[in-house]
């Protein structure tokens, strides 16, 4: 056998597992896991929100790809005018 035969032999060897492994990593960027996935923190501004409202919000953070999310209250708990309508 020639050494340029060999050689590319070799180099074809080599570059198999070097393009799977790009292959794997792309794959890895394109559907990452959902421990990888972005994460949203949520600032709430008081406790004006429903249940319903709450879960659709989850639902839709899922479908647009994000991980998990961490809600911050920063407001009080409790309405100052309990009689106000959100």
């Amino acid at each position: 056998m020639s050494s340029w035969l060999l050689g590319a032999a070799f180099a074809a060897a080599v570059a198999s597992p070097a393009a799977a492994s790009l292959d794997l990593l792309r794959q890895g960027f394109q559907n990452p896991p959902a421990d990888s996935r972005v994460l949203m923190r949520w600032w709430w501004f008081g406790p004006a929100v429903t249940k319903a409202q709450l879960e659709r919000e989850m639902r839709r953070m899922k479908v647009a790809g994000f991980g998990g999310f961490e809600i911050q209250p920063v407001y009080a708990l409790a309405l100052d005018d309990p009689g106000a309508n959100f």
